[in-house]
């Protein structure tokens, strides 16, 4: 297998979708809908949901120590 530059590691999916999710997911639609609109699988959505909070989680987290 040759190895895709732009796609997300550890799935099967690329950058620009997980911003895709990523925006939906933000607007604090649940990942089932997210899921049902996009036609990707829950569990891909919720592995993107997971690092788009540990993400958020990451930064406030720095903003607090400052």
């Amino acid at each position: 297998m040759e190895p895709i530059p732009a796609k997300v590691p550890n799935a099967r999916i690329t950058i620009r979708a997980a911003e895709w999710i990523k925006g939906l997911l933000s607007r604090n639609m649940p990942v089932s809908a997210v899921a049902e609109i996009t036609g990707f699988h829950w569990e891909t959505v919720k592995k993107i949901h997971l690092g788009f909070m540990d993400e958020f989680l990451r930064k406030r987290k720095e903003e607090l120590q400052r």
